[in-house]
This record gives structure tokens, sequence and C-alpha cells, in this order.
């Protein structure tokens, strides 16, 4: 699925793109991502390791309030997620690129 139309599907207002907010350990705030598979429990929260993991897309609309959300195509990394999740930028800027092959 590629992003949705700019309009709303209820009643065909303009949407807006924004983020939903996943509230981790100490309150930190992270983006919420989509993670295949059922959930699992681990000691700390749903098991994620081995798992695809997607960043997930949000499109509100300015004159009804419905959302939607979507997880494009586009996976990013288990290792680069796992770098934003715990904070560390210039880590997950390496693992990505060590991923994806860019320079």
């Amino acid at each position: 699925m590629s992003a949705p139309d700019e309009s709303c599907p209820k009643c065909k207002a303009d949407c807006e793109e924004g983020f939903l907010v996943d509230y981790a350990h100490a309150d930190r705030r992270r983006a919420a991502s989509w993670i295949s598979g059922a959930p699992e429990n681990g000691w700390l929260g749903p098991k994620t390791t081995g798992r695809r993991q997607i960043r997930v897309k949000a499109f509100r609309c300015t004159a009804c309030g419905y959302l939607e959300s979507f997880a494009p195509k586009v996976a990013v990394p288990e290792a680069v997620m796992e770098a934003i999740h715990r904070g560390e930028k210039i880590l997950a800027i390496k693992r990505f690129r060590e991923a994806t092959g860019a320079a």
C-alpha cells in the first residue's frame, strides 16, 4: 500500500500527516512501529528480536478527526530500529549504512 490519498475517506476533507507515539521505559517517547507476528511477552515487554519492524505512518482529517495509519513497504533493518529505540542516533545511521550499502 502506498501513502493514502490526501483526502479523508469519511468526509473528503484534507488530511495532515503526523505520527503515533509509543512511551517506553522512563517515559521515553518514540514513533510507533508495526512488528510482524503475534505478540509474545518477554521479560521487558513484547519480544521484537528477529521480527520485521516498520515505522507506522499516520494521517488525521482536519475536519472530522478520523485517523488512518499504515506501515509502508520499506522496512527498517532491526539493528537500526534497536539503536533508534535506545536513542543512539549515530549508531542508527551507521547500522542503516551497513544494511543498505550506503557510503
